[in-house]
């Protein structure tokens, strides 16, 4: 029979092993995803029905049906959208093609908040344009492009906080999502005090992050602030102008 400290020390470890696990989980989002606005920083969707690489409004892909998504390539058929722009773009005419496209090279990536999951970075678009449209020359248009993939090791850039006087700027964070980056640059200000006395190097602990205070500029009262913990970190600017 196990004794209550054997007992208690296997209850760690399963709880720290489902710890583990929903951190993972929540690190790699599950299927392989075609990024939005042809960038992961736009996030993606799983075997998309419509897709638009550049967010003009005009479908490349419409009503789409794919076959083999979330292996090395998957193929798909459904329509295209091309936009005569007569008189202008947002009075033209938007004519449909029957359309077939595939995707390939798949990659982890991150979107702008830094949920890492996996996205398909090149696709090839093929449609046959007939003789006398608005739109150039007839035949097979037929072309290969390569989506953005922000690298899950890069920094996320977070946006800012606040108004002034001390606001704080241009967060930047790694291995973390920016809803935890903005929560810690708040707690970050709430542990420091809001004037120019704060201006000079100095390192403070926040939680479980070491975070060093360095002066930007004295005469205008700004600072950098960088903390770490382990391969977390989160650099950001503060301004009391």
């Amino acid at each position: 029979m196990l004794n209550m400290s054997c007992t208690t020390r296997i209850l760690a470890i399963a709880a720290l092993s489902l710890a583990i696990l929903a951190e993972s989980a929540a690190a790699q989002q599950p299927g392989v995803r075609l990024p939005d606005c042809g960038s992961s920083a736009y996030g993606g969707k799983i075997a998309p029905v419509q897709w638009d690489r550049g967010c003009t409004g005009v479908a490349d892909l419409l009503q789409m049906q794919w076959t083999g998504w979330g292996g090395t390539t998957a193929t798909g058929a459904g329509l295209t959208q091309l936009n005569d722009c007569e008189p202008s773009c947002a009075e033209g005419t938007v004519i449909e093609y029957p359309v077939r496209a595939a995707v390939t090279d798949k990659r982890s990536c991150k979107d702008a908040e830094g949920r890492v999951a996996s996205y398909y970075t090149s696709i090839r678009i093929s449609f046959e344009l007939p003789e006398g449209t608005p739109f150039g020359a007839g035949g097979l248009q037929d072309g290969t492009y390569r989506l953005a993939c922000i690298k899950p090791s890069s920094m996320n850039r977070c946006g800012t906080i606040g108004e002034p006087p001390g606001y704080a700027y241009d967060i930047r964070a790694r291995g973390m999502l920016c809803r935890s980056a903005r929560a810690l640059v708040k707690r970050v200000q709430r542990a420091r005090c809001p004037d120019s006395r704060c201006i000079i190097g100095r390192t403070r602990r926040v939680g479980t992050y070491t975070c060093h205070l360095s002066a930007v500029d004295a005469q205008r009262y700004r600072q950098s602030v960088r903390c770490v913990r382990g391969a977390k970190r989160v650099t950001f600017y503060v301004s009391f102008d």
